[in-house]
């Protein structure tokens, strides 16, 4: 049976809005010029309650209703809660608090089992430094939260992905115990994590990232048969380029898709029916940024093309600040 697909947050306004425009109330906002009032989905969030990562955080569950992962203030502290619609996102209804204690977590994504359970990966920051945590919803929490990175360093910005075999991949970015400041934009040697569930424990943490330090912001796939497909951006010396790995047996090395002079910032990737991946990013110049998006056939990468453009200065700035 296909797995439902998971959609982009950038989806997420669309999605919201019902076939027909109800009168406006204090549940409702406008949304624009052609477009009806959208849907409030809670109150109460954080201000970075679906941002700044650009990981899925909105999913189709296989009774076909809409769940949507996100951060809301509980009690003074940031908690990740899941809500859900039954009516195609006319309206809202909280589902589960996924984290708790006294310790803010932020920076959800999900991803489906095709037999059903969904899996929510986030950050918490225990001892005020980033760690990654999981759980699994399957009409209710199957186990306690669990932390699945290392104890010490950093670790933040999750991406997961479940293969035909109901197994959970995730990869994130981080900052090894004991490392050293680095002349990098950041200050620090940021690289690229992963770890896998292969139905009774996780693997120790692999690196995937080689190079020169500083990379950023990771999104990952996985076809039914269980190949994943990762991306990142990271610091050539000179710009910001989205690198590109893949894992059958073992992690393949990174290599640099389509290499510019202008940045590119926060990639996502998608494995199409052939196995092949797709792959969007944002390309910015420092004055206006634009969507691009690429697939690989034949084993080679495609020019990209322009799917869209956010004009004004800084539009590629919340990711930057990373950490």
């Amino acid at each position: 049976m296909r797995s439902p697909p998971a959609l982009s947050p950038l989806a997420l306004l669309i999605l919201l809005l019902p076939p027909a425009a109800p009168a406006w109330g204090p549940e409702s906002v406008d949304a624009g010029p052609g477009f009806g009032p959208a849907a409030t989905v809670a109150g109460g969030v954080t201000e970075d309650a679906t941002s700044s990562n650009n990981q899925v955080k909105l999913i189709r569950d296989a009774a076909g209703h809409l769940v949507v992962a996100y951060a809301q203030d509980v009690g003074g502290t940031p908690q990740v809660m899941l809500a859900v619609s039954l009516d195609n996102g006319g309206h809202w209804a909280r589902l589960a608090q996924a984290s708790s204690g006294p310790i803010a977590s932020r920076l959800p994504a999900l991803s489906l089992d095709g037999a059903g359970p969904l899996h929510l990966i986030w950050t918490r920051y225990d001892d005020g430094v980033g760690k990654i945590y999981s759980r699994v919803w399957a009409g209710t929490w199957v186990a306690p939260q669990q932390r699945i990175s290392p104890p010490h360093g950093y670790a933040g910005l999750p991406s997961v992905a479940v293969d035909g075999r109901g197994h959970a991949h995730v990869v994130w970015y981080g900052i090894r115990e004991g490392s050293l400041p680095a002349s990098t934009r950041h200050g620090s040697i940021y690289e690229i994590f992963y770890t896998g569930f292969d139905g009774r424990e996780w693997s120790p943490p692999q690196l995937i990232s080689t190079g020169l330090p500083d990379s950023v912001n990771p999104a990952v796939a996985a076809d039914r048969a269980g190949h994943l497909r990762a991306v990142w951006f990271q610091y050539d010396g000179r710009a910001y380029q989205v690198r590109y790995a893949e894992r059958d047996a073992a992690w393949s090395d990174p290599q640099t898709v389509l290499a510019t002079r202008a940045d590119a910032f926060n990639p996502d990737v998608a494995v199409d029916a052939r196995g092949e991946p797709l792959l969007a990013w944002e390309r910015h110049d420092g004055l206006s940024s634009v969507i691009q998006l690429t697939r690989r056939a034949g084993g080679r990468w495609q020019d990209p093309k322009t799917a869209g453009s956010l004009r004004g200065a800084g539009a590629a700035g919340g990711n930057r600040r990373c950490a």
